[in-house]
């Protein structure tokens, strides 16, 4: 898409992957037992198409770019090759297809489809989003959450009234940590529309908000409200309500119960089997048949959780936990210090910290257990059980 001359321009000779059909297939993609199976191109100036299986995805995606560029393609489906692209774990190949799809020839060619290029934006900003929750290198992190800033700040100069940015924007901030900054955008993203639709991302956003300030309640209100308002509403929506009734401790059963239903919807959700995993284990009166049932299943749904998720933090330090209470003392170190090097988040690293501190202590190695003890203090000044280690 270099040359502007060439835009539009047809190649009938060129070798394009999958098959030309006669009429449109009802929209632009096709499922098989709920797999996204193909993806159609409608061939211009006439009623054909062109089927691309998923199975069979070009290894240079510029081959699929050159036959959407040809048939000047509705835009969304830049953004359709680029998510078949990543769900293949083909983040290189997703990043150029969706580069492509938001380059200046797409702007001019493609004026009039602000919502389009608004997602590939977001597209875009949300992938840098996520490589930097997941850098350990602070300069990493910084540059990745600034590109995605970004890209963010481009597609709200697209079109000001979409509330995509705004959202985005919002989820940016909370996982930088700046509380207040992400509900103001949530705010301002409640006054938009998504598309001219009306959605519950931005009230979601509020109610992640509130639970990362501890405000339970408040969060809780928002995330039922979500429920009642849209029953089909995803998991994230019943983990949230799970969530917030383990925090606040006065409805075990309930929070259970939506740990449960989130595991009918998700069985792979790693936090729903850790949260029911620690309310199983909390069942009934210390040193009760009922209690030790519970460890039994919690430490069985801890497994599951550790084998979906062998990486995970709060898996990890659970099951530090466990074998602290239990006095296997030399299981304690090796998943504590994973578990402090699968995450940036400083309560996440403490609450490691003093898990080593409390299994050195209790090995009679003093300093070392006041080395950790330390710097979980350092991490979290307020982490009240390392000041009385």
């Amino acid at each position: 898409m270099d040359d502007d001359s060439t835009w539009g321009d047809r190649d009938d000779t060129a070798v394009h992957p999958g098959r030309s059909n006669k009429g449109y297939p009802s929209g632009n993609i096709s499922y098989r037992g709920g797999e996204l199976t193909e993806i159609y191109i409608p061939v211009r100036e006439t009623n054909e198409v062109v089927a691309v299986s998923l199975n069979s995805l070009p290894e240079d995606p510029t081959d699929v770019l050159e036959i959407l560029q040809a048939e000047q393609a509705p835009l969304g489906l830049w953004l359709d090759f680029a998510k078949a692209y990543l769900r293949q774990g083909k983040e290189e190949e997703f990043k150029i297809v969706l580069e492509d799809g938001s380059s200046p020839e797409i702007e001019k060619y493609y004026a009039d489809s602000k919502y389009e290029r608004i997602r590939i934006l977001a597209a875009l900003a949300e992938h840098y989003m996520r490589l930097g929750r997941t850098a350990k290198d602070k300069a990493k992190k910084d540059k990745n959450f600034a590109e995605a800033q970004n890209f963010f700040s481009m597609a709200t100069r697209i079109d000001s009234n979409e509330m995509i940015p705004y959202l985005g924007r919002g989820q940016l901030a909370l996982a930088r940590g700046n509380l207040d900054e992400a509900m103001k955008l949530f705010d301002m993203a409640i006054t938009k529309r998504d598309n001219r639709n009306e959605t519950i991302m931005p009230l979601l956003g509020k109610a992640s908000v509130l639970y990362h300030k501890k405000l339970y309640p408040g969060a809780l209100r928002i995330y039922e409200e979500c429920l009642r308002t849209h029953p089909t509403c995803p998991a994230a929506v019943r983990l949230g309500i799970a969530l917030c009734h383990f925090k606040l401790g006065k409805n075990p059963d309930k929070a259970k119960a939506a740990f449960r239903r989130v595991l009918q919807l998700e069985p792979r959700n790693v936090n729903a089997h850790v949260g029911l995993a620690i309310s199983e284990m909390n069942t009934g009166q210390a040193h009760s048949a009922e209690r030790r049932a519970g460890i039994e299943e919690g430490l069985s749904l801890l497994g599951k959780a550790y084998a979906l998720d062998s990486g995970n933090a709060n898996v990890l330090n659970h099951l530090a936990n466990h074998f602290l209470v239990t006095g296997d003392y030399d299981k304690v170190p090796h998943l504590a210090n994973t578990a402090f090097q699968h995450t940036d988040t400083p309560a996440m690293q403490a609450e490691s910290c003093y898990l080593l501190a409390r299994a050195y202590h209790a090995q009679g190695k003093f300093g070392d257990a006041k080395r950790y003890y330390s710097t979980a203090v350092s991490l979290v000044e307020d982490y009240a059980p390392a000041h009385h280690g």
